[in-house]
């Protein structure tokens, strides 16, 4: 086990994302969806990072019979050349991703970028929209940690 970040939260080395739902070994069968979540689950994984909707779907799912064996991972997508990097952008995303998975709360959000990668913060703008954001979420008990990779402290 390993902390992440800052967050106290002690998760394994290795989390599951999702490309069973989108990548190369990919597969729209929902039940057998949350059979391999379980067995992720009973091998010890204890960090998930949802992506896709298929995913949230099977997480739902096995979040109703398993909901403290787990941490999750929310994505908010950041895409400021289309102008989706508001304050109120992160708050959608991070609203509806609950909502699907049928939760009132999540263990972390994290920002990422279109490619899939954590993006640089290239504005004090961008900084304060992800600070308000952030704030107001754990202000509401619905995420307590923020991740982004690429961000530093100014």
């Amino acid at each position: 086990m390993r902390r992440l970040g800052r967050t106290g939260l002690e998760v394994t080395e290795f989390g599951c994302g999702g490309y069973f739902t989108a990548g190369p070994n990919a597969h729209h069968d929902m039940e057998r969806q949350v059979r391999e979540l379980n067995f992720i689950l009973d091998q010890g994984v204890n960090f998930f990072d949802l992506q896709w909707d298929l995913e949230i779907e099977a997480m739902r799912r096995v979040l109703k019979s398993r909901p403290k064996d787990f941490y999750i991972n929310l994505r908010a997508m950041w895409y400021p050349e289309a102008n989706r990097s508001s304050k109120e952008h992160i708050l959608e995303c991070a609203n509806r991703e609950l909502k699907e998975l049928g939760a009132d709360h999540a263990d972390v959000i994290q920002i990422t970028h279109n490619d899939g990668y954590s993006p640089p913060v290239t504005s004090d703008v961008h900084l304060e929209a992800i600070r308000e954001s952030f704030a107001q979420l754990k202000q509401q008990g619905k995420i307590p940690s923020f991740l982004s990779p690429s961000m530093t402290q100014r």
